[in-house]
């Protein structure tokens, strides 16, 4: 997973470990799954019910005190902010001391980070954006979700082209999709094609606007240490 991506990340969920969070994780998630859920969107409320057993399941292995343990107002934990079932699933020991630690250990933060995108679908050496430029009315073909469904074929059948880009032509073997980034004070619509690794950090956070501001960060920390593209 490229360097740079993983920065990116740290940056945008606690810009590197300055806010963490403050809120006991077992409050948070009580709150949100029981005290006062989404009557809405009951499936929300769901989840925070499956994440508070996920907090209990990583108590009673001693992976952390859910007692002590503090995060986010959701109930995300650490350097990366993952919730308690991506800690369980996903994290990973990268100093090899014996234990994760996703906010004292920056080792086990950032390998931690690149094993939840492999395991969503991360390609190495694909771009997060395909280097196109999408025809103004490929709105109407915006699926949103989190996978990529859309071949090269189809986007070149809905008049797309490609531009000229350092990436080897391999990610047109690879699903993508179109992203909508609209700027409703502005009254604009930004149009861009995702590969598989746009599609892999919305998993992270399902928002597109999320997953392209993580692209854009990297690919600046990237040209400002190295002058390259970073994925």
């Amino acid at each position: 997973v490229s360097q740079a991506i993983i920065v990116a990340i740290l940056g945008v969920e606690t810009i590197y470990g300055r806010n963490t969070g403050s809120f006991r994780t077992l409050d948070a998630l009580a709150t949100l799954a029981f005290r006062n859920p989404d009557t809405a969107r009951p499936e929300r409320s769901q989840m925070f019910r499956d994440q508070l057993a996920d907090l209990i399941q990583l108590d009673n292995r001693h992976e952390l005190n859910a007692l002590t343990a503090t995060g986010s107002f959701a109930g995300a934990l650490g350097l990366p902010q993952f919730m308690p079932g991506s800690l369980l699933r996903y994290a990973v020991d990268g100093n090899n001391d014996g234990k994760i630690d996703l906010s004292g250990s920056v080792d086990d933060a950032i390998m931690s980070v690149a094993n939840f995108l492999r395991q969503h679908g991360w390609v190495p050496g694909l771009p997060v954006f395909a280097p196109v430029d999408l025809p103004k009315d490929a709105a109407k073909w915006v699926k949103g979700g989190l996978e990529p469904t859309y071949t090269w074929s189809d986007l070149k059948g809905f008049g797309a082209k490609t531009r000229p880009s350092t990436f080897a032509d391999t990610w047109k073997l690879h699903p993508l999709g179109i992203v909508d980034l609209p700027d409703e004070p502005r009254n604009t619509l930004e149009l861009r094609s995702g590969t598989p690794n746009f599609f892999a950090i919305t998993h992270y956070n399902r928002s597109y606007f999320y997953a392209a501001s993580v692209a854009d960060l990297a690919l600046a920390i990237s040209r400002r240490i190295s002058g390259t593209a970073p994925y």
